[in-house]
């Protein structure tokens, strides 16, 4: 139980040190963002902690979900707090790898081969999330600026680092073509269920607020946006299972987030996915 005990201790201490900072003096708009997601996920695994710790007590792996739950929070926090293009990578990764593992919780035949289908999601994922930090990098881009359809180095870098973005945003939200790994996470206990909605599959929506490049290929996101709601919606009505409603609207909620990023009001995003948290 310790590692829970940490895991809510951490929390606590991450949540009142954004609470301190977000009040104290001016340090701009894209600090205070990060400030108000760290605070508002750190509570949000406060209670997902304290929920696993008596809900999942007395069965087998107890200790195995608890040090998962630590370290998948841990790459949360990193994803949120840091300007490093670096750190935020490996919290990206460690975040995403964390959910795989598990969603293999039960370690049955099922939960099996649902952590191997997504994970063969989220390569995909990670491979292109690296692949557009590496770019940026080798090309000297500052991601977190403006692009300008002028710069120096060609619009075709840029619209492929853009694209990039893209692949790994809409795989980590569950948007098309990548819906299905979410209705396999049915397969993990409920904690995961809400670590998912924590900091995990709103990935879309911090991409598109964090990069700016990313509204280079805005028409894409609204061409695969509207198809994600209207099979979310066909699929929602032949369903029967809450945890595989639950899985398609939370695909449908996160296409209406990526819409409301790329169409005129990009501030929308972070109040659209925190209200589905709760």
């Amino acid at each position: 139980m310790f590692i829970y005990r940490l895991n809510k201790a951490l929390a606590a201490i991450v949540g009142i040190a954004a609470l301190w900072l977000l009040f104290t003096g001016d340090h701009g708009w894209a600090f205070h963002y990060r400030l108000a997601l760290l605070l508002y996920t750190s509570l949000l695994i406060l209670i997902i902690s304290g929920f696993a710790q008596n809900n999942l007590l007395g069965q087998e792996r107890y200790l195995r979900f608890g040090v998962l739950l630590f370290s998948t929070s841990i790459g949360v926090y990193l994803t949120f707090a840091s300007t490093n293009l670096l750190l935020i990578g490996l919290g990206w990764s460690a975040s995403g790898a964390g959910a795989i593992l598990l969603v293999n919780h039960a370690k049955t035949h099922k939960s099996r081969r649902a952590a191997i289908e997504i994970s063969r999601w989220f390569v995909v994922s990670e491979s292109s999330f690296w692949l557009a930090l590496l770019l940026a990098h080798s090309y000297h881009l500052n991601l977190f600026a403006q692009a300008s359809p002028n710069q120096d180095h060609g619009s075709l870098v840029i619209n492929l680092i853009a694209l990039l973005l893209l692949i790994s945003g809409v795989i980590r939200s569950g948007l098309f073509p990548a819906m299905r790994w979410l209705i396999l996470t049915v397969e993990a206990p409920s904690p995961l269920s809400a670590l998912l909605h924590a900091g995990i599959v709103n990935g879309f929506g911090f991409l598109l607020v964090l990069f700016p490049i990313m509204h280079r290929v805005r028409y894409l996101i609204v061409v695969i946006s509207l198809v994600t709601i209207v099979l979310a919606l066909a699929i929602m009505r032949h369903r029967h299972d809450e945890k595989g409603k639950l899985a398609n609207g939370t695909s449908m909620q996160m296409a209406f987030m990526a819409l409301e990023g790329v169409l005129g009001i990009p501030d929308c995003p972070t109040p659209h996915y925190w209200s589905w948290q709760l």
